[in-house]
């Protein structure tokens, strides 16, 4: 599930509370902003240029208000808790919800992975893909609920909501950006006829090399990946800033379902560049404590009291 994200003058916020500095913020808005179209971010996919990913994932905008970008090596210091707890398994099934792009699915995979663990990971997201259809004097690019996200000119990618970095560097392709918008509608948008349409995977190529990872297309609350999981994830998306209580009463719920008898979920957020998670161990009463990172998860009370009340509670245990 995404959730959105805080943005100003080209700065995006991985969390709400990861708040930017003056400096950071003019050093925003006078950074010119890069020029990387679909097709070249495409052939950088197919011959493994990560920095130019990078670069095209901080570009996209989705209808939700994130970008699809992600800082990697984020969570090194939160591997040894979930290192530790699965140090004696042979096998392990991981699941990363809300993985954005798939960068940090891999990272998270290469960390646990050793001599004598069967390793499988799969990482989910609600956007994996977008399309890119070519209409008169540019292209668009929307979602595949027909939300239009940006216009494609001049070689460049403008978002429906450009940054004050993008209107102050290309101000006339930003105003012929909001008169292409104007022409189509933000909403349901299909492509018109004649157009040129091509499927844009919104997943890092590091997924496609790295054995044992696959990304999946789903909403955390409407599981598509079946079956359970020894370990679930779930970082910089189970917080207050992002949902009200029973929101995320439902989404913790969810995730419990997913777990093995004896399986591990680790709630983590990333506050500035400190993380602050709990990793639990589910067992007969509820979930209890196998580890923390930082200040611990936020949500632990909650996690905690949805665990020891879930309806299925009793299923499980006879599982």
């Amino acid at each position: 599930m995404t959730a959105p994200a805080q943005s100003f003058t080209g700065f995006v916020a991985e969390s709400p509370i990861m708040t930017p500095t003056w400096l950071q913020r003019l050093e925003a808005t006078l950074r010119r902003p890069t020029r990387i179209t679909v097709a070249r971010y495409l052939a950088a996919r197919s011959t493994g240029e990560l920095a130019v990913e990078d670069e095209f994932f901080w570009q996209l905008q989705l209808a939700s208000g994130v970008f699809k970008a992600t800082n990697r090596r984020r969570f090194d210091d939160t591997f040894e808790v979930m290192r530790a707890a699965v140090a004696s398994r042979e096998s392990l099934r991981v699941l990363d919800v809300a993985c954005s792009s798939g960068v940090s699915t891999v990272e998270l995979h290469r960390a646990l992975a050793r001599p004598g663990l069967t390793l499988e990971t799969r990482g989910t997201d609600i956007v994996t893909r977008v399309m890119h259809a070519t209409v008169d004097g540019g292209a668009l690019v929307y979602d595949l609920d027909g939300n239009v996200l940006g216009a494609e000119l001049d070689d460049m990618l403008v978002n429906t909501r450009p940054n004050r970095a993008m209107r102050w560097h290309h101000p006339w392709v930003v105003h012929r950006a909001r008169g292409l918008f104007a022409r189509f509608p933000a909403r349901g948008f299909t492509a018109p006829p004649g157009s040129t349409v091509t499927e844009v995977p919104l997943v890092s190529s590091t997924v496609a090399q790295t054995s044992g990872v696959e990304i999946a297309e789903e909403d955390l609350l409407r599981p598509q990946v079946a079956g359970r999981f020894g370990l679930i994830r779930a970082a910089n998306i189970l917080n207050r800033g992002y949902f009200a209580e029973p929101a995320l009463r439902a989404c913790v719920a969810a995730l419990l379902e997913r777990l093995e008898p004896d399986g591990l979920l680790f709630v983590v957020r990333t506050e500035r560049t400190v993380n602050h998670g709990t990793l639990w161990a589910r067992d007969r009463s509820g979930v209890a404590v196998a580890g923390t990172v930082g200040l611990g998860c936020e949500i632990a009370a909650l996690v905690e009291d949805v665990a020891r009340n879930r309806p299925s509670q009793g299923a499980a245990r006879g599982s």
